[in-house]
């Protein structure tokens, strides 16, 4: 653990689409849920301090999605949505500096983003189909913040995708 990223590492993803066809040209929408993880030692000079950080995503998108001609049914498109971004989690701290031990939850949050990707649809007879791609997210382009408190857990326990007012030289 060195609290980059967040602090998070690994995950998993789950979720649905829903596409409205008009030829080329396709309305997309869909819903997803995204856990990710990581803990390890949290401090170099004090190896028995630990952190466990788990977090979820929950993103909902609507967007439009181009499609090209190919025989057959396969049908490759790019696309770009419009995505809601909700964030929850919690961590667990034990032997860190300045932090009590024990587990606290994240003050839950919702960001707006985009997202862009393409790939491919394989037609399964004439209404569904199997979507291969790939899509990248930008989940916290509006709404970033940086929650103080009086406390340095606080800091842990909001999204904090801003600049650190104390520190606005520092990098995120």
């Amino acid at each position: 653990y060195n609290g980059t990223m967040y602090g998070l590492k690994t995950g998993f993803n789950f979720g649905g689409v829903f596409k409205a066809k008009f030829s080329n040209l396709s309305g997309r929408f869909s819903i997803q849920y995204t856990s990710l993880s990581n803990s390890g030692v949290s401090e170099i000079d004090k190896p028995n301090s630990f952190m466990e950080h788990k977090q979820g995503l929950l993103i909902m998108s609507i967007g439009p999605e181009y499609g090209f001609e190919v025989k057959g049914n396969i049908k490759p498109f790019v696309g770009l949505d419009l995505l809601l971004t909700s964030f929850s989690g919690e961590t667990t701290f034990h032997g860190v500096a300045r932090v009590d031990d024990g587990t606290y939850s994240m003050a839950s949050t919702t960001r707006t983003g985009i997202a862009i990707g393409g790939g491919v649809d394989i037609g399964i007879g004439k209404k569904y189909a199997v979507e291969i791609g790939v899509r990248y997210n930008m989940h916290n382009l509006l709404g970033r913040s940086f929650t103080l408190g009086d406390k340095r857990v606080d800091t842990y326990i909001s999204l904090n995708d801003d600049l650190d007012p104390l520190f606005p030289d520092d990098e995120k």
